[in-house]
C-alpha cells in the first residue's frame, strides 16, 4: 500500500546533544563543534536508511529532504539557502527548476505523479527576527539551486 511519511528532524538544530556517533554529550559545546558532530551523526543514521527504503521499497520511492533555513547567524538571504535533496522516479527531476523553494515543492510533485492541478506560488521567501516573528521581510532574489 502506498504511504504518505512525513518526518521533522530537529537535529542538527541545537541544543547539539550528540556527539559524532551518537553519544550524549554536554549540550554547552560551541555551535561549530556541535552542528558539524550532529551532521556526522546524522549522515551515519540517516544515509543507510535512504538507501534502505530505496533499495527495499516495491514501489520506486519519492525522497524530499529539505531543510528549513540556513545558517542561523547568516544573513537574511543567506538563511535562505536550504538543503532541498530529491529523490524522484523517472521524469520528476525534469519538473523541478533552479530555484524551487520550499512552498513549491509539494505542489510541484502532486501535480506531476498524483494527477494535481495545483497552481504554482511565487518563490518568495520571508524573514522575520525571533522577537518579532510577524514582521516578515520579503527576500526576493535567490541563488541558484544545487543541479
Amino acid at each position: 500500500d502506498p504511504k504518505f511519511v512525513f518526518v521533522h528532524l530537529v537535529i542538527p538544530h541545537g541544543p547539539y546533544v550528540f556527539g559524532p556517533n551518537g553519544e550524549f554529550v554536554d549540550f554547552d559545546k560551541p555551535v561549530n563543534p556541535g552542528y558539524q558532530d550532529q551532521i556526522k551523526y546524522i549522515n551515519k543514521v540517516f544515509v543507510p536508511l535512504l538507501e534502505e527504503i530505496i533499495n527495499q521499497s516495491p514501489t520506486e520511492p519519492i525522497i524530499i529532504l529539505q531543510g528549513d533555513h540556513g545558517a542561523i547567524h547568516a544573513s537574511p538571504n543567506d538563511r535562505m539557502n536550504i538543503l532541498n535533496a530529491y529523490y524522484l522516479p523517472v521524469g520528476g527531476s525534469y519538473q523541478l527548476y533552479e530555484n524551487i523553494t520550499p512552498v513549491n515543492t509539494f505542489r510541484v510533485i502532486f501535480n506531476h505523479y498524483f494527477g494535481g492541478d495545483l497552481e504554482l506560488l511565487e518563490d518568495t521567501s520571508y524573514f522575520s527576527v525571533y522577537n518579532q516573528p510577524y514582521e516578515l521581510t520579503p527576500i526576493p532574489e535567490r541563488r541558484p539551486g544545487c543541479p
